[in-house]
């Protein structure tokens, strides 16, 4: 009796497969696998020119839709939302028309609108194919610019009876960790995110954010106080006779100095005041002209009022102290 072993397995070599024709995919990158922060990403993105054919492996679902604006730079997201309750728990209100009642139907932001020139009954197509009527302008910005009903949403990417994520507003915010701990506790498994914390999750995404954030700070003191010191040194060469004098009538060493970095930190406050001036100045014309809203954190504005004085006082030390050594009478010489 004789048997005859199995025939071994072909080996197969693992590849990733683009599903876009071959004549198409010269400088076409994918990020799969690869880590963005502390997450490991596992999806591909895929960037190809408009009106590219996307040949599918097999019937799917569509997760998430971004859609690249033309003439703009980064992604443009749509939100579907039970629109009532949204607007309530967010402080929003109708500037024209109404809220999405039909699943054809969408509302954008006033900034939207203005950029765009769009208006109450327009047609767009958020996502390149379906026609939605604008049915309402909203203000204040909240989130993506388009929104629409949640099972206008969930029809477009096939994903009834799902979403995202859930808001939750509470009457008392103090019982923010009681409550979250009875929605894991009656909802395991799901994450449970203060809004106040979105924003510090995004921070700790980018590794090494905050060491280039205090790195930059730091630069920004050493050549605050160069700028001083060259500034200050090329006015005391310029009133060497001046300061000669001085000590000729008996100014001490540090009357002298004192001048000096009195003027420095005249200098370096009139500095902070225009400084900050510009800053407001540019945030509110930002915020008109894309709807982006700066927020000034008054910590951090003592911290640069800081920096800013302190470089003054440091850069102006050397030439302060140089001048105080100057000889009166090759000081009056000086041409």
């Amino acid at each position: 009796m004789t048997t005859t072993a199995p025939p071994a397995p072909t080996p197969v070599t693992p590849a990733l497969l683009f599903p876009i024709p071959e004549g198409r995919r010269e400088g076409l990158e994918t990020h799969f696998a690869s880590h963005r922060g502390r997450a490991l990403h596992h999806a591909v993105d895929i960037v190809a020119p408009r009106q590219t054919p996307i040949h599918a492996a097999s019937t799917g679902t569509i997760v998430r839709l971004h859609r690249s604006r033309r003439g703009g730079i980064g992604i443009e997201q749509i939100d579907g939302v039970n629109w009532d309750a949204y607007a309530r728990m967010n402080g929003i209100n109708l500037v024209a028309g109404q809220g999405p009642q039909n699943l054809n139907e969408v509302v954008v932001d006033e900034t939207k609108a203005r950029t765009s020139n769009y208006h109450v009954g327009d047609i767009i197509k958020p996502f390149n194919t379906d026609e939605y009527r604008i049915a309402g302008i909203y203000s204040p910005e909240s989130g993506p610019r388009v929104k629409m009903s949640l099972e206008a949403m969930q029809k477009a990417i096939e994903s009834e009876g799902k979403c995202t994520f859930i808001f939750i507003k509470l009457n008392n915010p103090d019982q923010l960790q009681e409550v979250a701990k009875r929605i894991d506790t009656e909802l395991p498994g799901n994450a449970i995110q203060p809004t106040r914390d979105v924003f510090t999750s995004f921070e700790k995404s980018i590794p090494y954010l905050s060491v280039f954030l205090r790195v930059l700070v730091g630069l920004a003191a050493v050549v605050s106080s160069l700028v001083v010191m060259l500034a200050m040194y090329t006015t005391i060469t310029e009133r060497t006779r001046e300061i000669g004098i001085l000590k000729a009538m008996g100014a001490s060493r540090g009357y002298i100095v004192g001048i000096i970095e009195k003027e420095a930190i005249l200098i370096s406050v009139i500095g902070l005041v225009a400084g900050f001036a510009v800053s407001l100045v540019a945030g509110y014309l930002i915020h008109k002209a894309y709807g982006l809203v700066f927020e000034y954190s008054w910590s951090w504005a003592a911290v640069a009022a800081a920096i800013g004085v302190l470089g003054g006082i440091l850069g102006a030390l050397y030439p302060a102290l140089r001048a105080s050594n100057l000889d009166p009478v090759n000081a009056l010489a000086y041409e």
